[in-house]
């Protein structure tokens, strides 16, 4: 499951810590990726007083600024980063559909909510043969938490990086407003 991820994984072998944000910004630039991996408060289910300036929302961070919000010593923003490196096209189009796909006056739209689906919980199939894109499958096949769904894509590309613009032009197509449902997919 992990094997796709092994080679830029290997960056952090030598770390006796978690990886810093600037380590994760150094491995972004080595695979030309022009994004920043910057410090983002740990998520809570304490009521926090209303912050003094306006909170520029995820999706906007990264689009507008190029900036993704990653938490300090989190292994689902450790595997978002890895998957970002990856399948950077995939991740940059599902990013752009969110802050397109936006309707007024509504919190998320059904597309908005496919695209969330498989940015945590999504597999690329290549044939029969699984590469997990969702970052959330990862980290809780580390934690312990994982339950072995996924939702499946099919590709005709024949290895990442054909799937990874495949997938791009698929979801700028629309992809996910036009496809009700996805079968659930048993990662073994």
């Amino acid at each position: 499951m992990f094997s796709p991820l092994s080679t830029l994984a290997a960056a952090f072998r030598g770390c006796e810590s978690w990886p810093t944000h600037a380590d994760y910004d150094r491995l972004a630039a080595a695979n030309g990726l022009a994004l920043r991996f910057v410090p983002s408060a740990a998520k809570g289910r304490r009521k926090r007083k209303k912050p003094a300036v306006a909170v520029i929302p995820y999706e906007d961070r990264v689009f507008h600024r190029r900036e993704v919000p990653t938490r300090a010593e989190s292994w689902h923003d450790f595997f978002n980063m890895l998957v970002w490196n990856l399948f950077p096209a995939t991740k940059a189009a599902l990013n752009e559909r969110q802050i397109l796909g936006r309707a007024p006056g509504v919190v998320r739209t059904r597309e908005q909510d496919r695209l969330a689906m498989f940015d945590e919980g999504g597999v690329v199939l290549f044939g029969e043969k699984p590469v997990v894109f969702g970052h959330a499958i990862y980290e809780h096949a580390v934690t312990g938490g994982f339950t072995g769904n996924a939702l499946p894509l099919l590709v005709e590309a024949t290895d990442v990086p054909g799937a990874d613009r495949e997938l791009a032009a698929k979801i700028r197509a629309g992809l996910f407003l036009t496809t009700e449902t996805f079968p659930r997919y048993e990662l073994r």
